[in-house]
């Protein structure tokens, strides 16, 4: 399945990745941000051995901890 227009899902990766990162800083203060680092290292991990949908599954779940919608190529 093709992650969208334009978008691999290894790009898909690094954009949720850095939409996390982003999410983190802004929400620096929260006390979920922990575990939303924890979410993108393993997101991260799953993305570097291949296994991006569940990389990218686990980095709109620490999006959505932190009530960020993930960015989605389908929409």
């Amino acid at each position: 399945p093709h992650a969208g227009p334009g978008l691999t899902r290894s790009e898909l990766c690094s954009r949720l990745s850095r939409q996390l990162d982003e999410a983190i800083e802004t929400h620096a203060k929260a006390a979920q941000v922990a575990t939303a680092k924890a979410l993108q290292k393993k997101g991260n991990r799953y993305c570097a051995s291949r296994k991006q949908a569940q990389g990218i599954r686990t980095f709109a779940n620490g999006l959505k901890l932190l009530g960020v919608t993930p960015v989605d190529p389908d929409r």
